[in-house]
């Protein structure tokens, strides 16, 4: 009987052991299986890459066409908001044909060439844009700032004239 127990604890233990090892041999092959869906997966993910960069120059190529439409129209007194008219300015006017104007913070120099242009109809040869800053001031005891602005200095053609304080 002793050796009919020792049988039948080894096959119990071989058992066991044939059940561990099925079961390391299934997670082996429930590894393997993500691996190859890994695979399959970055195979897929690479096909579907070349489609998705026709379907990105499809979009490039739409978003062009909305973009002829969708264009900001540029309104020329948003631009240059007002003469500045000072000693300097005005001499400056005379002797240099510039002229000196105060202009929207977000205006470029081209921006402000083309608004020059069309509510002026002169031909422009240069504009100098200064960002002028915020300065503190006192009256008395009291402080207070002024604030700062965009100035545009835009120099006019020779054969054109323009007068500021005309245009006003």
């Amino acid at each position: 009987m002793a050796t009919a127990k020792k049988t039948e604890e080894t096959v119990v233990t071989e058992e066991k052991a044939a059940k561990k090892s099925t079961a390391k041999k299934t997670t082996k092959k429930a590894a393997a299986p993500k691996e190859a869906t890994a695979e399959k997966t970055t195979a897929t993910k690479k096909a579907p890459a070349k489609k998705s960069t026709k379907k990105a120059e499809e979009a490039k190529v739409e978003v062009v066409e909305e973009r002829k439409f969708a264009a900001p129209s540029i309104n020329s007194f948003d631009i240059i908001l007002a003469p500045i008219v000072t000693e300097k300015s005005m001499k400056a006017q005379q002797e240099e044909n510039k002229i000196t104007l105060k202009v929207s913070p977000k205006a470029n120099k081209a921006q402000v060439k083309i608004a020059v242009q069309q509510i002026f109809n002169v031909r422009v040869d240069d504009v100098k844009i200064i960002n002028v800053q915020a300065a503190t001031k006192r009256v008395g005891r009291y402080e207070g700032t002024v604030p700062g602005y965009k100035k545009a200095i835009v120099s006019v053609n020779k054969a054109d004239k323009i007068n500021v304080a005309d245009a006003e």
